[in-house]
């Protein structure tokens, strides 16, 4: 699924030189020679050709060059490499007319190249032209004339200076450049103040100051310019923001520009400048709520005093209210157990509905504290003299044992209406003496525990805030203006508490103490995982102890595996992992004891049937505390022990998956035995795809991990075991995230080899994401690395990807070698795989060359060669292939028989990717036939696929070819509608033909539709 494309004109600039190839710096890199676009090649290409832009008429040395395109760690064949970047520069630039390189744009001078200008029409050059006579005429006394010139020489910025080259970023030209901007802005910002020209500057000073929050000239400028344009009231505030920015960070107040520009705002001394429009202030009386309707006096109404700045869990409220209500149907008394994690707002949640629920109860409601988290937690016979004495018996009335107490109780509880609340309950056996025994009367217990066993009880287990609700918790204690005014920082602030109650409650205490403090200081220190507990804390107030009073209860082989939990860092884990953890092999009634104390919460069932566990994030923290009470070699065993069972059901699972056919199969190497028993491993992998998508995550995680303490070669093996997942279902970005994270571990250790391995996978990754130009810098890295190795099976697999590259870059020719060398190589090293993979591309690339009788071929042995492997993925693949080649050559029915094929493979495969592909040459072939409504059909089937697995190339191809389709069909506007959608993804790629192409369609249709 392919198609072709064009090139653009060059914009209009400011000079009329007639060279015939003119340069952008000023934004995007782009060259043009006479009008058209020209294709610079990959990252490190445009990378030399910037950096010699930035210098023109200068010599760049190889030492410079070297050091941006490989931060200082050049390869021993870095002279060659630059070499050739700079060859192919001179054939694009040069079109092949000066030979030898003399005389022409680019030339070697001494130890390095030189851009020579005499050819090249570069727009820094005019830039600083302009910018340099702008200055001549403000010294002059020519304002009008500075302002126009000033406007032409900014007006040939079009972004970031080299905006699109990567390894170009934060390099000194470029910082110079930007400073010497923000000086032309300034100086045009004051030619205009002083001719009332303050709409026209106002857009670059409010660019420049939010790229420079520091630039007090500029931010002068600003105000003035706000001014200017009847905005005084932003440009007060303006300069507050200001004032306030430098006292923070700087600790010094505003200097003689800003001031100067301040008192010309108040003064309203500001030539040329428009009246300000008058605000206005609206708003409605608030409703600050009414008392409750009123109510009987009731003597036993022990209830704790209603939170005032309660908010959320209005859900949980209407549960309750539901489960603990009138209701003439229900039998026995109704009890509810809200359990959860330490600070989770248990208490707050019970007391505040108990008060809603007041009517319902009007013989009263009785308060029980149990203190169940305490390590001395109440009697409930001591509890049951309380709640008797409170319901009018006299104390020397009162039985001396539990069991008489109890039934005293259950009898003054008879046929009366009364809510029990009881607090902190350790344990069922602590609550059930407090039971009534008549129905009428209702129970709420908070607790840590589920108490599951308590008889009748209806479970509310209870989570964090949303975010919305523990921002408006923190607004209800600090003030709403006041988080409106950080919407941000209160946001981060939230989230640092892990939405827990109590968290933010003392968040919001410590800011209502400093009432001028700002959020986003504590913010800070509260997402710092290091100090976050000890930021959580004031007055008796303190999470760490609500966490230990918690951590305490456990038994000991809990309070072991809860600590080890911290090793893992943020993640759901199955059972499994626990075990291994603790060098067990089975954790259940350990798992039970952290989720029936709300140490650990249960997060759901995964698609492998396994319960998935998380601790939260201040409970971590806490966990990560206790750790230090475990022996460093304790410690590095239970990680090891998690990681090798990751690995060992990683590679179990891997097993069972057709290989992944377009990259050598990583070093086989064994796999860990014994971490997780057999029988366990051979359940827990018994869908393999259902366990890579439940562990996907945490294996990417562990990965990475790895690689930060030095084990990059652990990584590399748990991320070759990945491999025919990630293949399957198209989670290229992943790959890329793991083999980066491998790839920089390596080169930090000088490990050549894998180096080499990593970089062919991440360029690999690159192609099949659709970033070709990003993919030919690292495989040409690759192909010269494994040359100069002599790996000439990994240059098979290295010169097929980098053929790819050129392909999709349509560099056709480059394809073609590249595919005719790995196919010679595949066969010289007997893997008939890369023979397999670089056949497909040979007939891709001879397809489009013309010659169709050798592409054909080429893909017919591709096909026979996976039918004779017996892997029906490669046969699948092949099948594709073989029908976009017969689209190619004109064989339109002969490809449609094929997809046909294809399809019926890809339904018994489950495969998504390759049926879309399949379905998008079955539009290619209609389109060849003029069957436009069919190509429709069969691409709006496709498209959805190459959406939902991020297939962006094919996405953006898909859309033109749908929009090119119903161009032909005459109806321009839904033409129109899908070539505008595939425009910015084309752009995002770098494939400038195909977005020249669908550009010109564009317009027409356009022109079209309004004739």
């Amino acid at each position: 699924m392919e198609a072709s494309g064009g090139a653009t004109a060059a914009p209009l600039g400011e000079s009329r030189s007639g060279k015939l190839v003119r340069m952008q710096l000023l934004g995007p890199l782009a060259v043009w020679r006479d009008g058209a676009l020209l294709r610079l090649g990959g990252g490190k290409q445009r990378a030399v050709l910037g950096l010699l832009g930035l210098h023109p008429d200068a010599v760049v040395s190889l030492e410079a060059i070297a050091e941006v395109l490989w931060e200082g760690e050049p390869p021993p064949t870095a002279a060659a490499m630059v070499q050739s970047h700079i060859s192919r520069l001179r054939a694009v630039l040069d079109h092949g007319r000066l030979p030898g390189g003399r005389g022409g744009s680019l030339e070697a001078a001494g130890a390095g190249y030189c851009l020579r200008t005499g050819q090249v029409e570069l727009d820094l050059m005019t830039y600083r032209r302009l910018a340099g006579e702008a200055r001549d005429a403000r010294r002059a006394g020519d304002a009008v004339g500075a302002f126009e010139l000033y406007e032409r020489a900014l007006g040939l910025w079009h972004g970031e200076p080299l905006a699109d080259v990567a390894l170009l970023r934060g390099h000194p030209a470029l910082t110079g450049l930007s400073q010497e901007q923000a000086n032309v802005v300034v100086e045009y910002a004051e030619a205009a103040s002083a001719m009332g020209g303050h709409d026209q500057v106002l857009p670059h000073l409010q660019a420049l100051a939010g790229r420079d929050p520091l630039n007090e000239r500029a931010h002068a400028c600003l105000m003035i310019a706000l001014a200017g344009s009847g905005r005084q009231a932003a440009a007060l505030e303006a300069y507050e923001q200001m004032r306030r920015r430098l006292d923070d960070q700087l600790g010094v107040g505003p200097g003689a520009a800003l001031a100067d520009a301040h008192l010309r705002v108040l003064r309203h001394d500001i030539p040329g400048a428009a009246p300000s429009p008058g605000a206005a202030v609206s708003g409605g009386p608030v409703d600050h709520g009414g008392p409750p309707d009123g109510a009987p006096w009731i003597p036993a109404c022990q209830l704790p005093p209603v939170v005032a700045d309660f908010t959320g869990r209005s859900e949980q409220v209407a549960l309750l209210r539901g489960m603990l209500g009138p209701d003439d149907d229900r039998a026995g008394v109704p009890v509810v157990v809200i359990s959860g994690a330490p600070g989770a707002g248990k208490t707050t949640l019970m007391v505040h509905a108990g008060h809603v629920m007041r009517p319902f109860f009007p013989d009263g409601q009785l308060w029980a504290q149990l203190d169940g988290a305490s390590d001395r937690p109440r009697d409930p016979g001591d509890v049951l003299g309380e709640l008797l004495r409170a319901l009018g018996v006299h104390g020397s009335a009162v039985p001396g044992r539990t069991g008489e107490r109890a039934a005293l109780y259950r009898s003054r509880l008879a046929d009366r209406r009364v809510l029990i609340v009881v607090d902190d309950a350790a344990s069922a056996a602590q609550v059930r003496p407090l039971l009534p025994g008549t129905a009428g009367c209702a129970v709420m217990v908070t607790s840590r525990r589920r108490l599951a066993e308590l008889p009748g009880a209806k479970l509310l287990p209870l989570g964090p805030l949303t975010l919305g609700e523990a921002t408006d918790l923190l607004g209800r204690i600090t003030g709403h203006e006041r988080v409106t005014a950080e919407w941000q920082a209160a946001g981060d602030l939230a989230s640092g508490c892990g939405h827990l109650p109590l968290a933010v409650r003392i968040a919001g205490a410590k800011l209502a103490a400093r009432p001028s403090a700002p959020i986003a200081v504590l913010a800070r220190a509260v997402t710092d995982e290091r100090n976050r507990l000890s930021a959580l804390q004031i007055g008796d107030l303190s999470i760490r102890a609500s966490l230990a009073s918690g951590y305490q209860s456990l038994s000991v082989p809990a309070r072991r595996a809860f600590r080890l939990l911290g090793l893992l860092g943020p993640c759901d884990v199955a059972e499994w992992v626990i075990a291994a953890l603790l060098d067990e092999p089975d954790a259940g009634e350990v798992v039970n004891e952290l989720c029936d104390r709300s140490m650990l919460t249960l997060t759901g069932t995964d698609l492998a049937g396994q319960a998935r566990f998380r601790l939260h994030d201040l409970l971590r923290d806490y966990a990560c505390e206790e750790l230090e009470c475990e022996p460093v070699p304790a410690r590095q065993a239970a990680l090891g022990r998690a990681r090798a069972g990751w690995l060992q059901l990683a590679a179990r699972a891997s097993a069972s998956l057709p290989r992944e056919p377009f990259l050598p199969p990583g070093s086989q190497s064994s796999a860990p035995r014994g971490v997780i028993p057999d029988e366990t491993a051979r359940h827990l992998t018994a869908n393999p795809l259902a366990w890579f998508a439940a562990e996907r995550l945490n294996l990417l995680t562990v990965t990475a991990d790895a690689c930060t303490t030095g084990q990059y070669d652990f990584a590399a093996q748990l991320a070759l075991c990945q491999a025919e997942f990630q293949h399957l279902q198209d989670r290229h970005d992943e790959v890329a995230y793991m083999w980066r994270a491998i790839a920089s571990a390596a080169a930090a250790a000088g490990d050549a080899p894998v180096l080499a391995d990593a970089r062919l996978r991440l360029g690999a990754a690159a192609v099949e994401r659709g970033y070709a130009p990003e993919a030919m810098d690292l495989l040409e890295e690759c192909v010269a690395t494994f040359e100069y190795r002599g790996d000439l099976r990994n240059l098979a697999y290295a010169l097929y990807w980098r053929g790819a590259s050129a392909w999709d870059m349509e560099l056709l020719s480059a394809a073609r070698s590249d595919a005719e060398r790995g196919v010679a190589l595949g066969r010289q090293v007997a893997d008939p795989y890369a023979e397999f993979t670089n056949l497909r591309l040979l007939g891709l690339a001879l397809g489009r060359l013309g010659e169709a009788e050798q592409a054909i071929a080429a893909c017919e042995h591709a096909l026979a060669i996976a039918v004779g492997l017996g892997e029906k993925s490669c046969e699948s693949v092949a099948l594709h292939n073989l029908s976009f080649a017969c689209v190619l050559t004109g064989r339109y029915e002969r490809a449609l028989g094929l997809v046909m094929r294809q399809l019926e493979l890809c339904r018994e495969l489950g495969e998504v990717r390759y049926a879309a592909l399949a379905l998008g040459v079955r539009g290619d072939a209609y389109h060849g036939l003029g069957r436009y409504d069919d190509e429709v059909a069969a691409l709006l089937q496709a498209l959805p696929a190459f959406r939902s697995h991020s297939i962006r190339r094919h996405q953006a191809l898909c859309l033109s070819k749908i929009g090119y389709a119903y161009q032909a069909m005459g109806s321009h506007q839904l033409a129109a509608q899908y070539l505008a959608e595939s425009l910015p993804i084309f752009r995002e790629l770098g494939l400038a033909s195909y977005e020249q192409r669908a550009i010109r369609a564009l317009g027409d249709c356009r022109r079209l539709s309004l004739a």
